[in-house]
């Protein structure tokens, strides 16, 4: 169970050990954030345990107890061994009385139930003014996104530890709000030094638990003076998206209103709701990521994804799978009574583009928690899909998941920043391959086959000209919406990349910074070929840039050698990678300018001698 959880909420008292049968299950009840959390001690010969819960009027049951759990040793996904006798039950009515009873089932005989444990859960956190559509219905219903912009709105107003922002509009015209949650928030420059988690939800707009977990989060966070609280904000600033697709969302469909995918958006950029996305992690640089979903079929109460692409550094990628996804989150989940899995991930549909993987690609930490939609075995009176109680499970896994990652940020947060920050520094050197294609093994079974690997050794970057700097996406000619990206420019902008002014409107990317694993995905013109990516979808790259990647053995200018050595820096660009000759200059005077420009640099970086430097541009000078 997390920290927050212990804050909570009260502890029953176990049955005594003399007053048990030596068959009967001994059973304690913790309470957390919509959740009951029931332990109890194992019976020898037992293949699974039934758990019972009954609505209370005060001592007295107000109807007939009904089985809301089924344990079982293998509960967990990816083979995993479920750990101790522990079930979450998170799909009841929070603030009602309730009976727990406990008890083995052996050789398919049921054995005799446990002495009940009887207790008050705990209300919604937070003051009930601000309480969401969701939980004032008691789960019946979600919350619409006129509640929701009205209660970020007073929850802002009202809280001196939240800031709101707007991140754009989208193509219906709703706004996309983030909550900057801190005690008090600072700016952008220091919460980027200091510490952040961003947590986002319903980017698909028919996955509405992590939504309205993310309402419930930020009213606790905003008013409780709880210790957990304190604790967190003194050193962890906490972002909310809760929405982040609101056309979806308002008109129940997956995709945003044009039809996109924005789970498939955020390394094009094309449309308003991925843009605002990338400016958050740009400007806010939080250590970790959570993008919440839910998938459509039925298994484990929940389940991780972390970043995959090989473009990730690997260190980063061992330290979000090992320790922070399977070791951490997963055995906080058992240890809590949730059976946790990995998301069945696969290698179509422009995987790479999701926003727990290009977390990685951004040297954070990314985590995508899904929560199945349709209840199984092990929740055997959830009822049908979309039923009070079904919703209620979702979304307090959704919170559940919020809270854990929340304490886990809190307590090593020096070692997710110094990972992200050997990530960044990787990148940064410009050493080591790049990929266009290719996902780290997980540990699953069965493995997931590898698709077609597209491995090149470093270069120096990619050239764009003023056309391709100032493209633009849009939608076809016939498309029942409208609409036109932002041009290239912004686009990479929103992401941080940093760009080089060449002259003449020519821009150049080199790849020895941060962001060197996610530009290939953006510019090089091998990716969406039929050799790179053969299982993907095209949609990934804004421009077919140009590659500079010249390493013949002398400088050329306009095709002629000048005889001096082709130099490569230590940012792994060449002399002719510099020295542009390749694109349409308007006059030869600005071409003339801009390589004695390169050459005076180069010089004085000591990768030119003078005699060298003179060479060149003599060369430029009288050619044609």
């Amino acid at each position: 169970m997390s920290a927050s959880a212990a804050a909570a909420l009260a502890l029953a008292t176990v049955v005594p050990l003399e007053a048990a049968k030596a068959d009967t299950p001994q059973v304690s009840v913790e309470t957390g954030v919509g959740m009951a959390h029931i332990s109890w001690t194992a019976v020898d010969g037992a293949q699974r345990y039934e758990i019972e819960r009954t609505l209370m009027n005060g001592s007295t049951p107000a109807g007939p107890g009904t089985i809301v759990g089924i344990w079982t040793p293998t509960r967990g996904g990816d083979n995993i061994t479920q750990g101790p006798t522990v079930f979450a039950d998170h799909g009841f009515v929070v603030g009602e009385r309730y009976q727990w009873r406990v008890r083995p089932v052996i050789g398919g005989t049921p054995g005799d139930w446990s002495e009940p444990i009887v207790m008050s859960t705990p209300d919604h956190p937070g003051p009930s003014q601000y309480l969401t559509g969701h939980e004032m219905s008691d789960g019946v219903r979600y919350t619409t996104d006129a509640e929701e912009v009205e209660l970020m709105t007073r929850i802002a107003a009202d809280s001196p530890r939240v800031r709101l922002e707007s991140l754009g509009t989208t193509y219906e015209g709703r706004p996309i709000l983030a909550a900057v949650v801190g005690n008090p928030p600072g700016t952008p420059q220091q919460i980027a030094k200091n510490g952040s988690v961003l947590l986002a939800g319903n980017v698909h707009g028919t996955e509405r638990s992590g939504r309205e977990a993310g309402l419930t989060m930020l009213r606790r966070l905003a008013f409780s003076d709880e210790q957990w609280v304190t604790d967190l904000l003194s050193t962890t600033t906490v972002i909310i998206v809760p929405t982040q697709n609101p056309d979806g969302q308002a008109n129940s469909q997956r995709s945003n209103i044009s039809g996109q995918d924005l789970n498939r958006d955020h390394i094009l950029l094309r449309h308003p709701e991925a843009l605002g996305i990338a400016k958050v992690i740009r400007d806010y640089q939080p250590d970790i990521i959570v993008d919440a979903h839910e998938n459509p079929g039925a298994g484990t109460d929940i389940q991780f994804l972390w970043p995959r692409s090989l473009a990730v550094e690997s260190n980063l990628f061992t330290y979000n799978q090992m320790l922070v996804g399977r070791g951490s989150i997963y055995a906080k989940a058992s240890e809590a009574g949730i059976s946790p899995g990995q998301w069945g991930t696969h290698r179509v549909d422009n995987w790479e583009t999701l926003l727990s993987n290009v977390s990685g690609l951004k040297n954070t930490v990314g985590l995508l928690v899904e929560v199945p939609w349709g209840a199984t075995s092990a929740h055997p009176a959830e009822g049908v899909q979309g039923g009070p109680e079904n919703l209620r499970r979702r979304t307090a896994a959704a919170y559940w998941a919020f809270e854990t990652i929340l304490d886990y940020h809190h307590e090593n947060k020096a070692t997710v920043k110094a990972t992200k920050a050997g990530a960044a520094a990787y990148q940064s050197a410009n050493t080591g391959p790049l990929y266009l294609d290719g996902a780290y093994p997980i540990p699953v079974s069965p493995p997931i086959t590898d698709a077609n690997t597209i491995m090149f050794q470093p270069y120096c970057g990619y050239r764009l000209s003023p056309e391709q700097y100032a493209a633009r996406d849009g939608s076809d000619e016939n498309a029942t919406v409208s609409w036109k990206s932002a041009p290239v420019k912004d686009r990479l902008a929103a992401h941080g990349v940093v760009v080089e002014n060449v002259g003449s409107g020519i821009v150049q990317v080199k790849l020895a910074q941060p962001l060197r694993g996610l530009i290939p995905f953006m510019l090089d013109p091998d990716l969406e070929t039929s050799t790179v990516r053969p299982q993907g979808t095209p949609n990934i790259g804004m421009v077919d840039a140009t590659r500079l990647d010249d390493r013949r053995s002398t400088v050329f200018v306009k095709g002629v050698s000048t005889g001096v050595p082709n130099r490569v820096g230590t940012d792994g660009c060449s002399v002719n990678d510099l020295i542009a000759d390749e694109q349409a200059w308007p006059n030869k005077g600005q071409f003339v300018s801009h390589v004695n420009h390169v050459v005076n640099d180069l010089r004085g970086k000591g990768l030119l001698s003078n005699k060298e430097a003179s060479a060149i541009s003599k060369a430029v000078a009288s050619g044609k």
